[in-house]
């Protein structure tokens, strides 16, 4: 756009969470060079980080939620980290995974949703939660 005398991007938009995070190897730096804005969609995992215990009450209710076959050895992993976490800092996991991208690049502003007064809770919280340079890599790990 720059080379053409247009009005030069500001922002992008695409796929990125704690359990999808081919953004952060292109994607990040591009926008840094650029002085671009990050607009990722999808950071709380589509519904997927779920504790230990909602797992095992979907699964003794019989629901298998979005993922059919269930989710995998590593996602579980991943939910267990996101959860320990959590419960250190007395949160929701959904929290802790929507603070990460915001504390993973400068100009991040997650597009999130939610379908109850919880889940935007959870989302402001997100907002003020701090995380560790430790954590940061546990998640990353």
């Amino acid at each position: 756009a720059r080379d053409h005398g247009l009005r030069q991007f500001v922002v992008y938009q695409g796929q990125w969470s704690t359990a999808n995070r081919d953004f952060e190897r292109d994607i990040i730096p591009m926008c840094a060079s650029e002085g671009m804005g990050l607009a990722p969609w999808g950071a709380l995992g589509g519904g997927e980080f779920k504790t230990k215990k909602q797992r095992e009450e979907m699964k003794a209710r019989g629901e298998g939620g979005r993922n059919v076959g269930g989710p995998s050895e590593k996602h579980v992993k991943l939910t267990e980290k996101l959860e320990e976490i959590a419960n250190k800092k007395n949160t929701a996991i959904t929290s802790v995974a929507l603070a990460y991208v915001m504390h993973k690049a400068p100009y991040v502003f997650p597009i999130v949703g939610g379908r109850k007064i919880d889940h935007l809770k959870g989302n402001i919280e997100a907002l003020s939660l701090e995380l560790t340079d430790e954590e940061m890599d546990d998640i990353d790990s």
